[in-house]
C-alpha cells in the first residue's frame, strides 16, 4: 500500500492551529527560530557598569562573552484512532476535516495546558520580579486585579501585560460586577486594567500550602484555583514539525489507524515578571 497522502491530510491542522481566541496568541511566536525542531537562541553577556562623573581614564574596556542556548522542542503524540476506510476518507472533505480537527484540538489542549503550567511560577523569587499571592479569606475581586497590575509597576515592567483567568476566579468577578463583566471580561483579549483577559479551564493547581501541583498532577478538593499573569515578551510558544502516521488495512485492527505529532515548545524566556493569585 502507498499510504495516505500527507499534504492533504496535513493542510486541515496546520491551519491557525493556535486559534486567536486562546491565551496562546498573545505570546512571543517563536516558530520562526525553529531548526531542526530546536531553538537556537544566546544569553546575553553581562551588562556593562554605568560611570558617574568619571575623572579616571582610560575607561575599562570589557567583553560581552553570550552564551548559546539550544533548546528542545518537547514532543506531542496524540494516540491512535481506527479508522474505516481512511483512503476513501482522504477523498471526502467534511470526514477528513473532521478527523483533523478532533487530534488538532487534543493536541492544542494538551500544549496550553502544559503553557500554563510554565506561564505560572511557583513561588515568590528573591529578586521580587515574579510573585504569588494567597488570597486566603479575600475576594477575589477587581481590586485584585488592580493590585497586580501595580505589582508590575513597581518593577518597571512594560506595558504587554496579559492575565489568564480560572474559571472560579472569572465567576468570582461576575458575582461582584456583572455589569463590568459583562462588558470588559465577555470577550477574549479585552484589556482591563493594562491586561488583555483571558480565561482558561485547566489552570494549575496549588496545595492548601500554596505549593505548585506537579505538571499532570491529580487535583485534590483542598487544592486552591489560580489565576496567572505575564508578559507577552517574556513567555514564548513555538511550533515545530508535525507529522501523520498511518497504518493502511491493519491486520489486527482490521481497520486503518493514524496518529499525529507534534513538535512544540511553550516556557517561560527568562523567568521574570510571572504573577499568581490563588484563591
Amino acid at each position: 500500500m502507498a499510504g495516505l497522502n500527507k499534504e492533504i491530510w496535513m493542510a486541515d491542522i496546520k491551519e491557525q492551529f493556535i486559534p486567536n481566541t486562546s491565551f496562546l496568541s498573545a505570546t512571543t511566536d517563536m516558530s520562526a527560530w525553529v531548526e531542526n525542531d530546536t531553538i537556537n537562541l544566546a544569553e546575553a553577556g553581562i551588562e556593562p557598569n554605568v560611570l558617574f562623573n568619571n575623572t579616571s581614564y582610560p575607561v575599562a574596556i570589557n567583553d560581552r562573552a553570550d552564551a548559546p542556548i539550544a533548546l528542545a522542542l518537547d514532543v506531542y503524540d496524540t494516540e491512535n484512532v481506527r479508522l474505516r476506510n481512511a483512503e476513501q476518507v482522504e477523498l471526502a472533505y467534511d470526514k477528513r476535516t473532521s478527523v483533523m480537527n478532533q487530534l488538532r484540538n487534543a493536541l492544542v489542549k494538551r500544549i496550553a495546558r502544559r503553557a500554563a503550567w510554565m506561564y505560572t511560577p511557583a513561588t515568590t523569587d528573591a529578586t521580587k520580579t515574579n510573585k504569588v499571592l494567597n488570597l486566603g479569606a479575600e475576594t477575589f475581586d477587581f481590586d485584585v486585579i488592580i493590585d497586580a497590575g501595580l505589582f508590575y509597576d513597581n518593577v518597571d515592567a512594560p506595558e504587554d501585560r496579559v492575565m489568564v483567568l480560572s474559571p472560579a476566579h472569572m465567576a468570582s468577578l461576575r458575582k461582584v460586577d456583572s455589569k463590568l463583566y459583562k462588558e470588559i471580561l465577555n470577550k477574549p483579549g479585552t484589556n482591563l486594567y493594562g491586561f488583555d483577559m483571558y480565561t482558561y479551564s485547566q489552570m494549575p493547581k496549588f496545595s492548601s500550602a500554596g505549593v505548585k501541583n506537579a505538571f499532570g498532577a491529580a487535583s485534590a478538593g483542598t487544592d486552591l484555583n489560580s489565576t496567572c499573569a505575564f508578559l507577552k515578551s517574556e513567555v514564548m510558544s513555538a511550533l515545530g514539525s508535525i507529522d501523520l502516521f498511518d497504518r493502511l488495512r491493519d491486520p489486527e485492527a482490521r481497520a486503518d489507524v493514524i496518529g499525529l505529532q507534534q513538535r512544540a515548545l511553550v516556557s517561560s524566556i527568562r523567568g521574570k515578571f510571572q504573577y499568581a493569585i490563588l484563591k
